[in-house]
């Protein structure tokens, strides 16, 4: 039951055994974790994030800070691309509103969201994420990874 309850809480939690003291302290002088990669593609305005464990605040902030700095200089951010092993998820609650306000504040300035991770339904997520979503939108799977991130460079024809 705590480690369901653990989504709901806003910070880091993880249950340990009374016996696993030693990795419980271990565990708590190594948080936050290893951060997601972020890095900034600047010759072709992309946004990379590598993705290793659930999505929490910080790697949300972490993302925002690359994706902002760019956006205080260009109208638009060309491209994004999330690459994970699989469906990544969030840490918690606060983890995935923090992401939702993410990307509530940002989508109508990014014009390309390609998907990496091999996961069942990513193909119709990805389509459903682009009908509500104003960056277009592709899944690709993990083998794709670099292909990924070119067709994220690449600016989208207009439609009409």
């Amino acid at each position: 039951m705590t480690a369901f309850s653990a989504f709901f809480l806003p910070g880091h939690v993880r249950v340990f055994a009374v016996a696993e003291r030693d990795e419980a302290l271990r565990w708590l002088s190594e948080l936050p974790g290893q951060l997601a990669g972020v890095r900034l593609q600047a010759e072709d305005g992309v946004v990379v994030v590598d993705i290793g464990q659930p999505l929490r605040r910080e790697d949300v902030d972490a993302i925002a800070a690359e994706v902002d700095g760019w956006l205080a200089e260009h109208r638009d951010l060309p491209g994004l691309a999330l690459r994970a092993h699989g469906f990544p998820g969030w840490e918690n609650l606060s983890g995935l509103l923090h992401h939702i306000r993410f990307v509530a504040g940002h989508q109508s300035r990014v014009a390309r969201l390609a998907l990496v991770f091999d996961a069942p339904g990513a193909d119709v997520a990805a389509r459903l994420a682009g009908t509500l979503l104003h960056p277009e939108i592709r899944h690709f799977p993990v083998a794709a990874r670099d292909e990924a991130v070119r067709w994220a460079a690449t600016q989208p024809v207009p439609a009409g």
